[in-house]
């Protein structure tokens, strides 16, 4: 156990410290236990996701407005909303650089695309949207670097329609892979030296934080890794900062909150 925190730590820091977002785009795949975003060169997986889940709560995007949260580094899951029926999409991202030269390939090996750039609107504030504006926010794998959700609320309040609705799937693990429980076992302090972003938020806060700032929010899916949580806990001491969180909370490790304006 020793070796996996020195392990942990050492690799962490080196990845806070060294490694640019542009440098793991495209140097990623060799970095160890570091995962690309899976919708930086095609957006099929994602969009695919966002389809299943208006299916399920039986929502038409033909004609709307949507809002995507934390694009990345190209516009295209926003491409394809709009390939499949969205009048138009805002692609939020306040972090990471727009990539031109990535973004350019996507539109060539996509040749609709090139007929609805216009209706594609990137932005890195959202007081760039009027009030009232939006149907459907759709984000993939970005709830878990926010830490102040509370105030991201207050600005999709202002934004969303009175019948608006919204899915976030977010990814909780800790990011380092290898290691998807590890970040419980660290204090605030401790964990602001090694973090690179995450908030460790569980899904009960994201839930709870929806409902508190003007939303009804409900979990729509849950990927719990109950054996292995249990594993790591019985091999490690979680800190207290985490120990008021059931195991269920603890041991979800991918989910989906919807939720719709509380009216």
């Amino acid at each position: 156990m020793i070796f996996n925190d020195i392990e942990y730590f050492t690799l962490r820091l080196i990845r806070k410290y060294l490694f640019s977002y542009e440098f793991l785009t495209k140097y990623g795949k060799f970095v160890p236990y570091y995962k690309i975003t899976s919708g930086q060169f095609s957006p099929k997986l994602i969009i695919d996701r966002y389809l299943k889940y208006k299916e399920s709560e039986n929502i038409d995007i033909k004609g709307k407005t949507i809002l995507e949260l934390g694009v990345g580094a190209t516009n295209s899951t926003c491409y394809s909303l709009v390939d499949h029926g969205a009048k138009s999409c805002y692609a939020y991202e306040p972090y990471v650089r727009f990539n031109k030269e990535i973004d350019d390939k996507i539109i060539e090996q996509n040749s609709p695309y090139r007929h609805i750039l216009d209706k594609v609107i990137r932005i890195e504030d959202l007081n760039d949207v009027g009030p009232g504006g939006i149907d459907i926010v759709f984000s993939n794998s970005y709830l878990q670097y926010i830490e102040n959700l509370g105030e991201l609320c207050r600005h999709l309040r202002r934004i969303v329609k009175d019948d608006a609705w919204m899915v976030h799937r977010t990814d909780y693990r800790d990011h380092f892979f290898k290691y998807p429980f590890q970040f419980y076992k660290f204090n605030k302090k401790t964990w602001r030296i090694i973090n690179t972003g995450l908030s460790r938020l569980r899904i009960s806060d994201h839930v709870r934080i929806f409902n508190e700032n003007g939303f009804e929010a409900k979990i729509l899916d849950q990927t719990i890794e109950m054996k292995e949580f249990l594993k790591f806990k019985s091999e490690n001491k979680i800190n207290k900062e985490f120990q008021h969180y059931s195991d269920n909370d603890l041991a979800t490790v991918m989910g989906v909150v919807s939720a719709r304006v509380r009216i």
